[in-house]
């Protein structure tokens, strides 16, 4: 604790922030943490990914060595995968955000987490990746202690994953839609293009034709 004589605050080192508290609210916060639990952590998501597709994405956690997710086998035949996330501080109350570049994700902001008596907790967040490439999906953690009344956010340190990112393949359904939504404009295209040819086709019969003229004339000499 690093006190303030002038306003009677401190500096607590348990809340992991410069905010200025009372000792009194200090010592509270400590209490508070010194329940918290290290447990382990689990997230579910499909890897690779498909650009502009919607996939489900849960993150799950509890007491160490206990924790349950859908599949504990490491791989759903949708392509789901298992990545552990070690060492997660569970407490009474928590949030937690997933955020990422390229991707639309839902809920977008910190979600607060139902924390089970056994502290088992599940939360998941609908993603739609943007943009192709290798991404990175991060999970961000809050503990919250309760001092007089009011919650007090800590964070502790964010959860990054890899996923690969790849285009849409095209198959005879993807050509169908194509072909539906620029139908006006594949028109137009094959308009020009029969234009161009008829064009071309009458261009050179006119070439031919004057150019055998010469020819009938200097016969008929």
């Amino acid at each position: 604790m690093q006190e303030s004589v002038q306003s009677g605050l401190i500096r607590c080192d348990a809340l992991n922030s410069d905010q200025m508290v009372r000792a009194e609210d200090c010592r509270k916060a400590e209490d508070e943490l010194a329940r918290v639990q290290t447990g382990d952590g689990k997230l579910k998501l499909v890897n690779p990914m498909v650009v502009n597709r919607q996939y489900s994405v849960t993150w799950f956690a509890g007491k160490k060595g206990s924790v349950i997710t859908d599949n504990a086998g490491g791989a759903d035949n949708d392509g789901s995968q298992i990545k552990d996330t070690p060492d997660v501080q569970i407490n009474r109350f928590m949030s937690a955000k997933l955020e990422g570049v390229g991707f639309d994700i839902t809920p977008s902001d910190y979600v607060p987490l139902n924390v089970a008596r056994n502290l088992d907790i599940r939360q998941s967040w609908q993603v739609i990746p943007r943009s192709e490439g290798k991404r990175e999906l991060i999970l961000r953690l809050k503990n919250q202690v309760v001092i007089d009344g009011k919650r007090m956010d800590i964070d502790t340190p964010a959860k990054v994953y890899t996923v690969n990112v790849s285009p849409v393949p095209m198959t005879l359904s993807n050509w169908q839609d194509f072909i539906i939504n620029n139908l006006k404009w594949l028109a137009l295209l094959l308009a020009t293009i029969t234009g161009v040819v008829v064009a071309w086709k009458k261009l050179r019969r006119t070439v031919s034709g004057s150019a055998a003229e010469p020819e009938a004339n200097n016969s008929a000499a």
